[in-house]
């Protein structure tokens, strides 16, 4: 009897690589007890037989659902392999993963499957009553989602903080929600000093920026860094678009805003601005 070819036999699920054209079939199973994490409840496992290639950016779609997929645990018997057995992460929808840059420029960016686990609801009292959530984003193993980008997925937009490979070897991201609306349509006063009349000449023209809660993109340079107050925003600006300086002038929600410390993201300007 050839084992593979039973295991092969038996596989009643049909699955499609979700990015590429091959389509396999396989069997789906409880997820293996030493892998259970608190997210058991999105995932599952699937065997596959033998000569199946794992998809190379490792998502499938089963029918209308889509799934990441995480570890391999293959199986052999007298040295040939018989299966493999993936464990697979339930997406909730194919994501796009962009840098501020590409946010503010309306580019595309990249797509990649992700899942979403809520994890907290936050607030910060000394600010607001509002709250805003802190999710895990689960993309597969190969997908690589660097600190400062920008996750949508379905209408709301994420702010990746952090991530790490987790145990069943899914890429995972700790994100938080940006409060919406962040994308908005700024007015920046720019100044041109003549040195002949002794006067300064200022215009105002219209940029796109992204509007983040200060606790969301702060970072002390020294201690001497200006300090929070409260109302401060973060707000992202390319650099194309403006040349700020400590003291320029934003306007934004109705607001005219001052910029009291700027830091350099490569091809954007993260603004710490304060309401005037």
């Amino acid at each position: 009897m050839d084992l593979g070819q039973t295991v092969a036999f038996f596989g009643n699920v049909q699955c499609r690589d979700a990015h590429g054209t091959a389509v396999f079939t396989g069997s789906l199973n409880t997820s293996k007890k030493p892998l259970r994490d608190s997210q058991v409840a999105a995932r599952r496992m699937l065997t596959v037989g033998p000569d199946v290639v794992r998809p190379s950016r490792n998502a499938i779609l089963m029918g209308d659902a889509a799934y990441i997929i995480g570890a391999g645990f293959p199986d052999y018997w007298l040295g040939s392999l018989i299966r493999d057995n993936w464990e697979i992460h339930k997406a909730d929808g194919l994501a796009s993963i962009r840098t501020p840059s590409e946010l503010l420029a309306g580019e595309p960016g990249f797509s990649a499957y992700a899942g979403c686990i809520w994890l907290k609801v936050a607030k910060d009292e000394g600010e607001s009553a509002h709250q805003f959530n802190d999710v895990q984003l689960y993309f597969g193993r190969t997908e690589s989602v660097p600190v400062w980008s920008v996750v949508g997925l379905g209408d709301t937009l994420y702010l990746a903080q952090s991530g790490h490979r987790s145990a069943s070897e899914f890429t995972v991201v700790e994100a938080r929600q940006i409060p919406q609306p962040a994308l908005t349509t700024a007015q920046f006063k720019r100044g041109i000093y003549s040195p002949t009349d002794d006067a300064w000449t200022f215009t105002t023209v219209s940029i796109p920026a992204l509007v983040l809660r200060w606790q969301d993109g702060f970072n002390y340079q020294s201690q001497g860094s200006v300090q929070y107050h409260r109302g401060d925003r973060q707000v992202l600006v390319r650099k194309i678009d403006a040349s700020p300086e400590n003291g320029s002038k934003i306007t934004f929600d109705s607001a005219e805003h001052v910029v009291v410390s700027i830091e350099d993201l490569g091809e954007c300007w993260s603004l710490q601005v304060r309401r005037t």
